[in-house]
């Protein structure tokens, strides 16, 4: 149940793709002494594509706030800034996972936990692919869905993991495509101003349900 849960809070799905991926996808093209060079196989796997792409510009306040915060909220993870990062987390979401946790832990030991897990594999994933020389970058794609409800805004985004190698002799960018795209949902109680986020996923309508109608819950998971 803590996978099931940490699947539901983090937002660094993207971010914490296996190092497997990048050993099938970087090859080492030449050897001369102690220096190394390695570039992008043609072979990506599915879901991959070679190129540059371009993050989401959002098109009014409402929307640039959201990819802001999703952007503060993946850097205080990258950080290890669990206490920044517990701010963006939707309320509901530690609510509904606690009935599984010793009920002597409150809701702010649980949630500092699992946000030292997942900062700490997130970081330790960033020093394997500084190993190829790859930056990695978390964009956000798109917004999939809106559903406004007076000062509650619901929107689902995706987002595109950009990965970057300097020193490439040929293709030096590729990303995930729409098929391998993650899906996240952003609230706001406040017209826009603070979101919070949880990713989308099996368990997700039932944290919803909590706080919001079948009907609400029904269009936020495109049923």
């Amino acid at each position: 149940m803590r996978n099931s849960y940490k699947n539901n809070i983090i937002i660094l799905i993207s971010l914490l793709i296996s190092v497997l991926l990048l050993d099938g996808c970087i090859s080492n093209q030449s050897s001369t002494g102690s220096e190394t060079s390695y570039g992008f196989r043609k072979d990506l796997p599915p879901g991959y594509a070679f190129g540059k792409v371009e993050p989401y510009q959002g098109k009014d306040r409402v929307e640039s706030n959201l990819i802001s915060q999703i952007n503060t909220y993946n850097s205080a993870l990258l950080m290890g800034d669990i206490d920044n990062a517990k701010l963006y987390l939707y309320p509901d979401a530690i609510k509904y996972y606690k009935k599984f946790y010793p009920s002597n832990l409150s809701l702010d030991d649980i949630a500092n936990n699992l946000f030292k897990e997942i900062s700490e594999a997130a970081i330790e994933l960033e020093k394997a692919w500084q190993k190829y020389g790859v930056d990695v970058d978390i964009l956000v794609s798109g917004i999939e869905r809106k559903i406004e409800l007076g000062d509650t805004k619901i929107f689902v985004f995706s987002f595109t993991t950009l990965f970057y190698m300097e020193n490439a002799e040929e293709e030096k960018y590729f990303h995930s495509t729409t098929e391998n795209d993650d899906l996240t949902v952003g609230i706001s109680f406040n017209g826009g101003r603070n979101w919070y986020f949880i990713a989308l996923n099996d368990e997700t309508p039932n944290i919803l349900r909590l706080r919001l109608a079948q009907s609400v819950v029904n269009e936020v998971m495109g049923y």
